[in-house]
């Protein structure tokens, strides 16, 4: 007696999911694209210095390592530039159309999206610059790119469908994560401190990597007269 009745969802707020989705797309799309057109660009980049030879007049000038680095932050401001401007345009059209008040819930999640595209895009950068060097046309380029795509592709894929634990595992795979974690986090509640742990792995990926491709490069960029493999590039000296 007394007692009332009460009705509630257990995937949450209908209208929430449905924008949550939308979003989720939103981010997932973005980084897909922006992987692709400014990754592509760090190693036609590289490749076409190297088979110019102007990386050889380069290197008299400033040291190789400033060169890579140079190229990696460089297309990562862009990236992020971009991003920020395709984000600002999103919140004025929300404006615009009497929506925002819908979203009022997504805007700082997107500013996580924007940490974790970052180091996400970084580690990338490092693949896309490493692949470059060790390509002498842009057939080679083309036929090595497959592991970055494929990474690429797993982390549009893992933001688009990717449900449950399955989804809770990806937010914490580097690269992967940078669309997963955030998705995570507009579909519920997410604990501070698996947020701080998925960024340190990313982060140390991103250190790692970049160390790596440094020393890839150093070794591959000077060479000519064909393609190089990874076990062959580790092989020459820097």
């Amino acid at each position: 007696a007394g007692s009332e009745l009460e009705e509630a969802l257990l995937e949450g707020d209908a209208e929430q999911a449905g924008i949550a989705s939308v979003v989720g797309f939103a981010f997932s799309f973005l980084f897909y694209m922006a992987t692709i057109i400014f990754g592509l660009a760090i190693a036609t980049s590289v490749l076409e210095e190297k088979q110019n030879r102007v990386v050889e007049i380069l290197a008299t000038a400033i040291p190789i390592r400033q060169l890579l680095y140079g190229k990696v932050i460089g297309n990562t401001i862009l990236a992020v530039v971009q991003l920020a401007l395709y984000g600002g345009a999103a919140l004025v059209a929300l404006n615009v159309t009497g929506t925002a008040d819908m979203v009022g819930s997504i805007i700082p999640i997107s500013g996580w999206f924007l940490v974790f595209f970052l180091i996400g895009f970084l580690i990338l950068a490092a693949f896309w610059a490493m692949l470059g060097s060790m390509a002498s046309r842009s057939e080679d380029l083309n036929s090595s790119s497959t592991p970055v795509m494929a990474i690429i592709f797993a982390a549009l894929f893992a933001g688009m469908f990717a449900k449950g634990q399955l989804l809770v595992a990806a937010s914490f795979v580097p690269v992967i994560s940078s669309v997963a974690m955030p998705i995570r986090m507009l579909s519920t509640e997410v604990p501070l401190w698996q947020t701080f742990v998925s960024l340190a792995v990313a982060l140390a990926a991103a250190y790692a990597l970049l160390r790596f491709s440094e020393n890839i490069y150093r070794r591959a960029v000077m060479q000519s007269g064909g393609a190089l493999t990874l076990r062959k590039a580790m092989k020459l000296e820097s």
